[in-house]
C-alpha cells in the first residue's frame, strides 16, 4: 500500500511512533519513552487543531502545514503547537501549563542529563507524568471526533465493528511499512 497524502504519511508516522513506544516500554527505557511520548503528544495536538478547525469552519479542509515540516518550511516547535491549541480553545490554561512544565523536564532529561543534578529516577517519573498528559490530550481528540460525528462535519466518520477491524489492519500496515523502511 502506498501512502501519498500528508495525512496518510502523518498517521503512518504516528502508528510507527506508538509501535516504538510499546517496544521502549517493554525495555523499560525511560529516555526512549520520553522522546516518543513527546512526539506522539505533539502529533495528537496537531490532529486536535485540525479537528477543531474543521468544526469551526464546518469543512473537511486539512491544514497540511500541521502535518509536515520540510527543511524550507517555517519551524513549528511543540511550544508553538501548545500556544496554538490554547488560542484555538483546544486546551485550557491548566493543560497548557502542565504541557509546558513537562516540556521543560523533558528538555532537562534529553539535553542536560549530564550537566544537571537529575538521576534516572527523574526520567522514569517523567514517563508517568507524560502518560497522564497523553491521556488528557487523547480525551480532547476523542471529544473533538465525537463532535465531528455529531455535527456531520470534518474528517471523522462513524464506523461499525468491521471498520474497527479494518482500521486496526491499516494501522498495522502503517507501522510495518515505516518499520521496514527504517529497519526498526
Amino acid at each position: 500500500m502506498k501512502f501519498t497524502t500528508a495525512i496518510e504519511k502523518f498517521l503512518q508516522g504516528m502508528a510507527a511512533a506508538r509501535f516504538l513506544l510499546n517496544k521502549a516500554i517493554e525495555r523499560q527505557s525511560a529516555f526512549e519513552c520520553i522522546v516518543l511520548q513527546a512526539n506522539l503528544m505533539d502529533g495528537c495536538l496537531r490532529i486536535a487543531l485540525i479537528l477543531k478547525s474543521q468544526l469551526d469552519s464546518r469543512s473537511n479542509v486539512i491544514d497540511d502545514s500541521l502535518l509536515r515540516q520540510r527543511d524550507s518550511d517555517p519551524k513549528r516547535p511543540e511550544r508553538m503547537i501548545y500556544a496554538q491549541c490554547l488560542q484555538a480553545g483546544v486546551i485550557d490554561q491548566s493543560l497548557f501549563d502542565a504541557l509546558s512544565a513537562a516540556y521543560d523536564k523533558r528538555n532537562k532529561c534529553i539535553h542536560r542529563y549530564l550537566l544537571s543534578d537529575i538521576e534516572y529516577d527523574y526520567a522514569s517519573k517523567l514517563v508517568f507524568e507524560l502518560d497522564d498528559l497523553m491521556s488528557r490530550v487523547n480525551a480532547i481528540v476523542e471529544r473533538l471526533e465525537r463532535q465531528q460525528i455529531e455535527f456531520g462535519v470534518g474528517m471523522t466518520v462513524e464506523g461499525g465493528p468491521e471498520t474497527s477491524e479494518s482500521l486496526k489492519q491499516l494501522l498495522k500496515e502503517f507501522a510495518a511499512k515505516k518499520e521496514k523502511h527504517y529497519n526498526l
